[in-house]
């Protein structure tokens, strides 16, 4: 067996959580609690938000023009 093989196995070698010498321990637990009292609002400006809900509105009305104007072609 190889000696860095050997090493990697043993229950008092350092890293002893690594289960092949090629992976990577396991990521650091997340901290408690949510977002800082400090961290900013995860909401996007007023102006981003109307501009979202007018092209939400202008998605609508185009996706019913099509709509429309499918009928009048078809019914001619």
């Amino acid at each position: 067996m190889c000696g860095s093989v050997a090493w990697a196995h043993r229950a008092d070698a350092e890293g002893a959580d690594l289960s092949t010498p090629t992976q990577a321990p396991s990521p650091p637990r997340p901290h408690a609690g949510g977002m800082l009292w400090s961290d900013p609002d995860d909401k996007p400006p007023k102006e981003l938000r109307d501009a979202q809900a007018m092209l939400r509105r202008l998605g609508l009305l185009m996706a019913l023009a099509m709509i429309a104007a499918m009928i009048v072609i078809y019914t001619r």
